[in-house]
């Protein structure tokens, strides 16, 4: 294993899942973190717990490419993952009160819950882990139209038509 690697680094060096279900080192018989750096001649231990996964943060601190590469490919695929629920939690509550799922109520959605993205991914990810409530929906919605009313009129006041 590389100079300044870390526990998690050895984890991920014995085996993917084992790096993935990590929770904490002991080092020469000592419980440390697993940002922990190693040092020639330590004796590692990794402990893992079966419903743990790898976190963002782990990044700042991993330093072998194996180690960085599970990760990222990790969290890519959670990602997509809570993109596909969230999608799915929108057009169900869209349904439900009455609206087209459509690129026209997605973009006022957007709009209304101030996403500032050119893709919709960014609002079915936020749904899907939670961070986007969808129940003030309908207000949400009903807000956003009224300021495109209002921008629409102001636009044809202005411009004379």
């Amino acid at each position: 294993i590389e100079k300044g690697a870390t526990a998690l680094d050895f984890a991920y060096s014995i085996h993917s899942q084992i790096g993935n279900k990590a929770i904490a080192a002991k080092v020469n018989m000592r419980l440390v973190p697993l940002s922990y750096v190693l040092k020639t001649g330590d004796q590692v231990e990794i402990i893992t717990a079966e419903n743990e996964k790898p976190k963002s943060e782990w990044l700042n601190f991993v330093k072998t490419r194996k180690a960085k590469a599970i990760i990222v490919d990790f969290l890519k695929s959670e990602k997509q993952e809570s993109i596909k629920i969230g999608q799915k939690m929108v057009k169900e509550q869209l349904e439900a009160l009455g609206y087209k799922f459509g690129d026209k109520t997605i973009n006022m959605m957007m709009d209304g819950y101030e996403i500032f993205e050119s893709k919709p991914d960014e609002l079915y990810f936020r749904v899907g882990i939670g961070i986007i409530k969808l129940n003030n929906l309908s207000d949400v919605l009903k807000k956003a139209h009224e300021k495109a009313k209002k921008k629409s009129a102001s636009w044809s006041v202005r411009h004379g038509s």
